[in-house]
């Protein structure tokens, strides 16, 4: 009888390990197939995100772009000596930062010193701004007491010479770019 316990207690100690090799291996498995998936759904998520923030942060530097475009065209097909040109370039900034996206814009003449009206942008000399003043088109994204603007810097020809810079930025992140990202991907985005 002594014999048929312990022949009992093996098998049921037998089934008990077992029991417990195979819920450990069965949690070992699903907790490793888990966590990949929930690292894989948040990569996804994020790369979205990032792809779409991207292509909007891109789309205000090609809104920038154009703005400059048009400054340029209205300088050179506008402009005569003899004219006010603070005047002048104060309706430029003024067209500009109210009509087509543009937080600020800023003229400087070939020796770095402003020439338009403060109430429409005052801005340090940086990279974009020394390259324009050199006489080369410049455009970035950079950032300024913390925001993230879209910047570009072109240089203005009157008889082609080269004698003014204008330079303007854009809020590249704001509400709009998060509502946007929101939108695409219908996740939580901030800045």
């Amino acid at each position: 009888m002594a014999k048929k316990k312990s022949v009992a207690r093996i098998v049921l100690v037998s089934i008990v390990v077992g029991i417990l090799v195979f819920a450990g291996v069965l949690f070992a498995v699903m907790y490793n197939r888990l966590n990949k998936g929930l690292v894989n759904y948040f990569k996804d998520e994020l790369e979205e995100q990032s792809e779409v923030a991207l292509e909007e942060v891109l789309y205000t530097q090609e809104l920038v772009s154009g703005t400059m475009d048009w400054i340029r065209n209205s300088f050179e097909y506008t402009y005569k000596p003899g004219m006010d040109l603070k005047a002048f370039l104060d309706s430029l900034s003024f067209s500009a930062t109210n009509f087509l996206n543009v937080d600020s814009v800023v003229f400087y003449d070939m020796n770095g010193k402003q020439v338009n009206s403060a109430k429409f942008g005052v801005s340090t000399k940086n990279e974009i701004i020394r390259s324009a003043l050199k006489g080369t088109e410049a455009a970035d994204i950079i950032k300024l007491s913390g925001e993230i603007y879209a910047a570009a810097a072109i240089p203005l020809k009157h008889d082609g010479t080269n004698i003014l810079v204008a330079y303007a930025l854009a809020a590249a992140c704001d509400e709009e770019l998060v509502e946007t990202v929101y939108n695409y991907t219908n996740f939580d985005f901030t800045i």
